[in-house]
């Protein structure tokens, strides 16, 4: 992912933004395409929060404190905008509606772009890829690196937004390294 984030033009703010959000906190892409500026909440403290309309028009507070990139971009960002409306716009200069929200294939051409850069800059961090590399995939690395960095389950559960446990569990599965890596501690402090 860093790789990818390095590929965005540092011109393209918007989009660094946008895809930093989506990695750093694990919110669906709908959900960061209908964020308004008036539901974020920055501050020195913790980073702050922003409120997000989620699945079944449920809305949940995401946390910022975990998400320090996205906070320095969200600080820069909303300086140029006015404080009404969509924080993600669409471009004018680009055929966009300055007014109205990214949509979703505006944001998937530009992910696809920023991947291809990033392959094309650093293959070998792409070569034991055996699933494709979608914009949804942000929101699993996000959740898989809470669990693995020992968030409990609930918690990870109540920042992903999910209604049941049992969607959060996907991401529970180990991979077989962080098993071993497991095992050679376990067998370490035995000692």
């Amino acid at each position: 992912m860093e790789a990818i984030l390095s590929a965005i033009p540092t011109t393209h703010k918007r989009n660094r933004l946008l895809l930093s959000l989506l990695y750093e906190t694990g919110i669906r892409v709908g959900e960061a395409l209908g964020i308004l500026i008036p539901h974020t909440h920055i501050n020195d403290v913790d980073g702050g929060y922003i409120r997000v309309l989620g699945k079944g028009d449920r809305e949940r507070v995401v946390p910022l404190i975990d998400a320090p990139r996205t906070v320095r971009l969200l600080r820069e960002l909303l300086k140029t905008l006015v404080k009404t409306g969509p924080l993600f716009r669409g471009d004018a200069r680009k055929s966009g509606r300055a007014a109205e929200a990214v949509d979703y294939t505006t944001l998937y051409y530009h992910f696809e772009r920023y991947l291809e850069i990033a392959r094309q800059k650093k293959p070998a961090l792409f070569l034991a890829e055996a699933e494709a590399i979608t914009i949804h995939r942000l929101r699993h690395t996000h959740a898989t690196q809470k669990l693995r960095d020992g968030i409990p389950l609930p918690s990870v559960r109540k920042l992903m937004g999910h209604k049941n446990i049992q969607t959060t569990l996907r991401y529970a599965e180990t991979d077989l390294e962080t098993i071993k890596q497991q095992l050679v501690e376990t067998r370490k402090r035995r000692r």
